[in-house]
């Protein structure tokens, strides 16, 4: 094995002309130099191919793969975020207009806890529709809703409208301990006058107390102004987009 292409080529020359010495040796400084240029061609080779591939790119490179996909980055996306998103985008546009593609979607942009509801199920008039369920603990970073809906439609079927429902929930843990404890009761019956010294059990009590920690979560839901981009209001800058819901579990 040759760490280097000179080595390589200085290899395949005749013995005799390998016999002078290496500092001198006008063949071994040509190959050496001829060489060098081999080996930084190979690693241009190297690295052209580990960036024409998303997997492998550098963050720059990502960029010009985004844009021939026409895939720019999310605001406050995270580089690897992106490079997943991107590697997707063959295998969601395939399935382009149907509910599994929305499925991929959700993950491609890290909302694993998301789904996809039909409305039809709730409401049998609003059968072209379906919900966006996105389930948040209060101290999640949200994602944007004009950035998410865009993606959405890009690849929802053309006949259905979208509705995003953001779950927001927290939680508070309250300790509950009691107290255990076992208690035995036996009951000793004695025998005949001659064998008064020969007692035997007769009844057998046992008291068992437990302890246990018991955590219980209970909820409260607090709904306020709630508006559906439905189609149901034109969004003409009148009205204000205000509305709130939040889970509290106490």
């Amino acid at each position: 094995m040759f760490d280097h292409f000179s080595d390589y080529m200085f290899s395949l020359l005749f013995t005799p002309l390998q016999k002078a010495k290496q500092a001198i040796n006008q063949f071994f400084i040509f190959c050496k130099v001829i060489g060098s240029m081999f080996d930084e061609t190979k690693e241009d080779i190297f690295r052209v191919r580990e960036e024409s591939m998303v997997i492998s790119a550098s963050e720059p490179l990502l960029y010009e793969h985004g844009r021939d996909r026409d895939m720019p980055r999310l605001k406050d996306e995270l580089v690897e975020n992106y490079r997943i998103r991107l590697c997707m985008k063959a295998i969601i546009s395939a399935r382009a207009g149907t509910l599994t593609a929305l499925v991929l979607l959700l993950e491609s942009l890290q909302l694993p806890r998301a789904y996809i509801r039909p409305l039809y199920l709730r409401d049998p008039k609003r059968w072209a529709e379906f919900e966006v369920v996105l389930p948040y603990h209060v101290n999640e970073p949200i994602i944007d809703v004009g950035i998410l809906s865009d993606e959405v439609r890009k690849i929802k079927p053309a006949s259905a409208l979208d509705n995003y429902v953001f779950l927001l929930s927290s939680s508070v843990e309250v300790p509950i301990s009691t107290e255990s404890s076992l208690t035995v009761i036996t009951g000793f019956k004695a025998r005949p006058l001659d064998q008064i010294d020969d007692l035997y059990p007769c009844c057998l009590l046992i008291c068992y107390r437990i302890q246990v920690d018991i955590k219980t979560y209970s909820s409260v839901i607090t709904e306020s102004n709630m508006w559906y981009l439905n189609g149901a209001y034109a969004l003409d800058g009148i009205q204000q987009l205000n509305a709130e819901r939040y889970i509290t579990e106490l």
